[in-house]
């Protein structure tokens, strides 16, 4: 029969194309076949071979050289082999896990909660871990959540990135679909990142559940005991895999009681590592760790590398209520920025032993953000200090209030900073009393919109704000700091506050100023200059 030709170089160039591959085809079909048939496998999917013969067919030689050299690595396994966790993240992922987070993606246990020090690739294990998931578990639904979807989409990108390193042919057999927050295979499993918010999770059906900063989440003990479980109630005998993760933080959440409740911590899977096995592994080396050791605040390195519990006792803030003001949907602003607001600032001043801190707050309505914080290095020349605060003050369209401490030799830092035109500048003396009467008005700005249950613990969502971000450097000292102050009452009836030697509260007293500026009691009882 009479067929029409084509009339463009296009249609023949496509034709041609369609020849060569059927060409090479042809000549390499057992080798493609082979390959074509493991892959959908190890999905789950054999019946689906020859879509996955189609999907990976070579379209010309360097596909053909690429689908060969696969070939090659493949071969001498079993199917059972190349599904286990070591021989996968070799063959097709390119990737020498090491011995903790191999036995965190082996661990098959029903729930899971994840300790592990900071830099220590707990978050790739966890991404390695859900891909293998889905590959094995056709038809199923995985989900990333955080106490903010930012911080969802944080973890979700360790996925993305382990997806961009899978081996070329078996990222054409298995992914049909990349989105940003989504990803979907084609044995029908699907992971994406979900918002914390129990209205939007309750109703979904499940088959893995991993939640992010397990500890910092409200709410928490309805997530997992109202919500979470009763989401993979009919998928529980089908390997369903709940998964708990987070950096220790306080002692009156649910996170704790997975580790330390004797009624709930037996149901719990426990994959826990510190700083010594990262360094034994050469994830880390020794020599920054050392440095953690000499720099930082004793908790906070027991919290981040020693992965322990750290008790509230004495302290003056909480870490509960602590919890209650942290905002990811909050971020520090750069000294390079200009805003226009109602900025407050307060400035604690320290030199050799103590570190000058500034912290800037704006006030909307009633609610309180902290803005912008900077940390000098010890040594720091004042003049520096004072150079920075005019700089700010005049791109943050003058602040409304600047409260400086002149304890000591801030009197003359402070009149200094008058002097060079720094506008709305006022400072402050902290003897007992003042810094009692500055303290209480930090935390009661916290409590506010919060409520304390019968065992003492606060939940809720503070009327202050402080930004926080994961793995970010600096909101992890600030919340640490904050944490650090402690009291006691003295023989007179007198509350006096301390820090624990090789700690430092510079931060907690550069916020509890800019708070206390924000206010109108400072009004009635500042010295003046």
């Amino acid at each position: 029969m009479w067929q029409a030709q084509p009339r463009s170089w296009r249609k023949w160039w496509k034709i041609l194309a369609e020849l060569k591959q059927q060409e090479l085809l042809e000549e390499h079909r057992a080798t493609v076949e082979y390959v074509a048939d493991t892959l959908a496998t190890i999905a789950g999917i054999p019946q689906r071979f020859v879509r996955i013969f189609q999907r990976i067919a070579p379209r010309d030689q360097n596909d053909l050289e690429t689908i060969d050299v696969f070939y090659q690595r493949i071969k001498s396994y079993s199917i059972d082999e190349l599904k286990s966790p070591d021989v996968f993240c070799k063959v097709f992922l390119n990737f020498e896990p090491t011995s903790y987070q191999l036995r965190l993606i082996a661990d098959n246990s029903k729930r899971i909660a994840v300790m592990g020090c900071r830099q220590s690739g707990k978050s790739y294990a966890l991404a390695v871990k859900v891909i293998l998931f889905c590959l094995t578990h056709p038809g199923s639904k995985a989900i990333y959540t955080a106490p903010s979807f930012r911080q969802a989409k944080t973890s979700f990108r360790k996925v993305k990135e382990h997806l961009a390193m899978l081996n070329p042919v078996a990222r054409r057999a298995w992914i049909l679909e990349e989105l940003k927050t989504k990803v979907r295979f084609t044995n029908g499993s699907e992971v994406e990142a979900f918002p914390y918010a129990l209205d939007r999770l309750r109703g979904e059906t499940c088959d893995f559940i991993l939640v992010d900063e397990a500890a910092f989440i409200p709410d928490d003990e309805e997530l997992f005991e109202g919500v979470l479980k009763p989401m993979m109630a009919t998928r529980w005998e089908r390997g369903a895999q709940l998964i708990a993760c987070s950096t220790p933080w306080g002692t009156n959440n649910y996170f704790y009681r997975i580790f330390k409740d004797p009624h709930i911590a037996p149901e719990w899977s426990h994959q826990v590592w510190t700083w010594r096995e990262a360094v034994a592994e050469g994830v880390i080396p020794m020599s920054f760790i050392e440095n953690e050791m000499r720099t930082k605040d004793m908790n906070f390195f027991k919290r981040e590398y020693e992965v322990e519990f750290v008790s509230d006792e004495g302290s003056w803030l909480t870490q509960d209520l602590i919890n209650c003001c942290l905002d990811a949907d909050e971020r520090l602003w750069d000294f390079e920025e200009y805003h226009t607001g109602e900025f407050y600032m307060g400035l604690d001043l320290g030199k050799k032993v103590d570190y000058s801190v500034l912290t800037v707050v704006e006030k909307v309505g009633e609610e309180l953000y902290v803005r912008h914080v900077k940390i000098w290095p010890l040594e720091t020349p004042y003049s520096a200090v004072i150079g920075y605060v005019k700089v700010l003050s005049e791109r943050f369209r003058t602040p409304y209030k600047i409260l400086v401490d002149q304890t000591g030799v801030g009197e003359y830092v402070a009149e200094d900073m008058l002097n060079v035109g720094i506008p709305n500048l006022e400072g402050i003396v902290l003897t007992g009393p003042k810094k009692l009467e500055i303290a209480s008005y930090l935390k009661q700005k916290m409590q506010e919109n919060c409520k304390q249950d019968s065992k003492g613990k606060w939940s809720g969502t503070s009327r202050l704000h402080i930004p926080y971000l994961e793995d970010n450097e600096l909101t992890k000292r600030i919340i640490a700091e904050l944490n650090v102050e402690k009291y006691t009452l003295t023989k007179d009836g007198n509350i006096k506050f301390y820090h624990q030697e090789g700690t430092h509260d510079d931060v907690f007293w550069s916020l509890a100023l800019a708070v206390y500026a924000s206010g109108n009691a400072y009004r009635m009882s500042i010295t003046p200059l």
